[in-house]
């Protein structure tokens, strides 16, 4: 009797837990976000500054002009807009 060999990959998983993350938020399920945020979750996991592991808050959204008009306002937060998005 020989046994099944199943292979299963993380970066497979990830990127359909990310696609169930982005239909059930509403946003658009494209190649290019998932890959993005793959990417973020990759780069966040080790992230180290000064010596020390950080865990930032990453904030996604799909209209930056209103999530900042309505929610960076009323908490008096810092924003610049640079070449590669947002820096809060």
């Amino acid at each position: 009797m020989s046994q099944e060999t199943k292979l299963a990959s993380l970066r497979d998983n990830t990127l359909a837990s990310i696609a169930e993350f982005l239909l059930d938020e509403n946003f658009q399920n494209s190649t290019i976000l998932k890959e993005g945020i793959l990417e973020l979750i990759n780069l966040l996991s080790d992230y180290f500054e000064e010596g020390t592991h950080l865990f930032p808050e990453v904030l996604i959204t799909n209209n930056s002009n209103e999530f900042f008009q309505n929610d960076f306002k009323s908490r008096n937060i810092d924003c610049r807009r640079n070449t590669y998005g947002f820096r809060i």
